[in-house]
């Protein structure tokens, strides 16, 4: 949905912030038009003339964060009881976010006052408490205390038993919850990245039935908890991060998750990164082929320290239409995944598979071979020694869309035979030695941006003849 609002540009990049987005203007007028006599925003209400019974007409409010947000500037809303929304937007200043003090008599005096709100987000605030008061919001649906300074959340927000949506996220001093956690039943999304209770799963977590997203990771500690923890939770559809999977003891308990008929849309799978005889390359191989999700909605997968020596089918099943980015990191893999078929595939990382020694055919598929695929990056493949892309198939395309190319530490590769690369803009060759340099410049003669270092066997000979193909660097 939130794709589309930006297709349609409604939304806009940051610029140099591509996790960001605002407003477009003209869309921010059009909603502020609509909104009339019920929204005002703070900044543009200390500018007007504004009635003391307007106050009461008032539904959402938001104001720009500034460095110290006295009590002053917010003291009439204490009159605005119809408020459904009280919204903090923090002030992206350059590419920097800074800390913004809320004076507590805001707090104290101000929130107390605003029963019917709906959305409450005071992010990014300097506060180190949150007031038992918010317990008797009784109508909040949103709380967001993301990136504060506070220590734990009071007793009394086990009260919102219409709260769906709880950030916490990037909360440094939040070590515990409260102790009645589990009666906020209609809770659907939990946010507790980046805090101290990240390696934790909450105590009996897997009750809360309403869950569809918890940013959260599962270690694989105590097979018969992280079983029932995960098949339990059956309306997770956001990211879901199991790490320790060498502990499974058999593929039957992971299968028994039924991932496959969760929407999950973004799947980290992680094994231990020593790889010796205690790991069971059969037994490792079962567990991934019964951690397939649902086709339909994964965007993005990460395999790390797999074990075995092959992947199952349904890595690179075409099926998986939805999948755009794939990170695989895995030291005992002899040959890479099918991965050419993906139809939404855009951006491939490859690391660490040492026994990999040839890249060709069975990479690509058949047909047009990563039809949407804009990077791609090896590293660390020591073993490595060919990279092949001729088919020698009439009319077969291959990378039609790819931008960047990132080659790092594959030191026995000598032998590149591609087809053109002729959207390539962006080159990077690291560790490598000087036959990948002129066989891939070769190939890329649209190459804009060249980052080369540690080239071995590169001589001013080879980096003349290297020169003849970049005439389109910047």
């Amino acid at each position: 949905m939130f794709s589309r609002d930006v297709v349609k540009s409604f939304f806009q990049h940051v610029p140099h912030e591509e996790s960001l987005f605002v407003m477009h203007d003209l869309m921010n007028d059009l909603a502020t038009f609509f909104a009339g006599e019920f929204f005002v925003r703070l900044d543009l209400y200390v500018k007007k003339d504004v009635k003391k019974t307007d106050f009461k007409k008032f539904r959402h409010m938001s104001f720009v964060c500034e460095n110290y947000n006295t009590y002053n500037k917010f003291k009439a809303f204490g009159k605005a009881n119809s408020l459904r929304s009280f919204i903090a937007m923090p002030n992206l200043v350059g590419n920097s976010w800074e800390i913004f003090y809320l004076s507590s008599k805001i707090l104290v005096d101000i929130l107390p006052q605003l029963p019917l709100l709906r959305v409450l987000s005071l992010s990014r605030l300097k506060i180190e408490e949150v007031l038992e008061c918010v317990g008797n919001m009784k109508h909040l649906r949103y709380l967001s205390l993301s990136q504060t300074s506070i220590t734990h959340l009071p007793e009394s927000v086990c009260n919102l038993c219409n709260l769906q949506t709880l950030i916490v996220s990037s909360c440094d001093n939040l070590t515990t919850l409260p102790d009645n956690f589990l009666k906020l039943k209609n809770l659907r999304h939990f946010d507790i990245r980046n805090t101290l209770l990240w390696n934790m799963m909450p105590l009996g977590i897997s009750e809360m039935k309403s869950l569809q997203t918890l940013s959260n990771k599962v270690v694989v500690e105590n097979n018969a908890l992280f079983i029932s923890w995960l098949r339990n939770l059956k309306n997770l559809r956001a990211k879901i991060s199991i790490d320790e999977l060498q502990k499974l003891q058999i593929a039957r308990d992971i299968l028994e998750v039924n991932l496959s008929e969760k929407r999950v849309s973004e799947l980290h799978m992680g094994w231990s990164y020593e790889l010796d005889d205690s790991r069971n390359e059969k037994l490792e191989k079962e567990v991934l082929d019964a951690v397939k999700p649902h086709s339909d909605n994964l965007k993005d997968q990460d395999i790390l320290s797999y074990g075995g020596k092959v992947f199952p089918k349904w890595i690179g099943d075409p099926s998986f239409r939805q999948l755009t980015s794939v990170s695989i990191w895995c030291g005992n893999c002899t040959f890479l995944p099918p991965l050419g078929q993906l139809p939404s595939l855009k951006k491939f990382y490859i690391g660490g598979l040492n026994e990999v020694k040839v890249v060709g055919s069975e990479f690509l598929g058949t047909g047009i071979a990563f039809p949407k695929l804009e990077s791609l990056r090896f590293s660390q493949m020591s073993g490595w020694e060919v990279w092949s892309t001729k088919s020698g198939v009439v009319g077969a395309v291959m990378f039609p869309c790819l931008q960047e190319l990132i080659l790092v530490n594959c030191p026995n590769l000598v032998e590149v035979s591609l087809e053109a690369l002729h959207s390539l803009r962006v080159l990077q060759i690291s560790s490598c030695c000087d036959g990948v340099l002129t066989s891939l410049i070769r190939v890329a003669s649209a190459v804009t941006k060249l980052h080369i270092s540690s080239i071995s066997g590169l001589s001013d000979e080879v980096w003349r003849g290297v020169m003849v193909y970049l005439v389109g660097i910047s």
